[in-house]
């Protein structure tokens, strides 16, 4: 075997293992339109909005963005405003049709989200790239942002 066929190969067998191991955000095998239907009835019953969070797992702002989101005081809000379902679009080959109910909130970048309230209603999605540079931003200033989003004033605050 050629020596970049099996690098490949033990890149993809590595991939594999630590997505199995959860230590990877992004589960590319899931549902997310099953998931979203779950989270609706849930967001219902605990008078919650569901947070859909559109990613990848090659996507380092992706991965920091949900490292951000298990850190505080970031934490503590969205448990207690979201149920929080992720969608993984690959290269942009995956779930984009998923992503195309949201008014295709990926199409400036990586990650995004789209806000659905419990009576099914697009509340808010992402028009531009305000998370495609999640590395840069502090966990208050991401916070701050999630808390405005939370309070029904999303069309007025962007994050820059």
């Amino acid at each position: 075997m050629k020596l970049k066929t099996c690098i490949v190969l033990a890149l993809m067998t590595w991939i594999n293992i630590v997505n199995a191991s959860g230590l990877l955000p992004y589960d590319e095998f899931s549902d997310p339109k099953a998931e979203l239907v779950s989270a609706l009835t849930n967001a219902r019953d605990t008078d919650k909005k569901v947070l859909v969070i559109f990613g990848s797992n090659w996507c380092p702002d992706c991965r920091t963005f949900d490292q951000q989101l298990q850190n505080e005081p970031l934490k503590s809000l969205i448990h207690k405003e979201f149920i929080v379902i992720k969608a993984d679009i690959g290269n942009w080959d995956r779930n984009m049709d998923f992503a195309d109910r949201f008014g295709n909130p990926v199409k400036e970048g990586i990650p995004s989200i789209a806000i659905v309230d419990s009576g099914r209603e697009r509340y808010y999605a992402i028009r531009g790239s305000e998370l495609a540079h999640t590395r840069h931003q502090s966990i208050n200033r991401l916070s701050d942002w999630f808390t405005l989003l939370a309070d029904g004033a999303p069309e007025k605050n962007a994050l820059k």
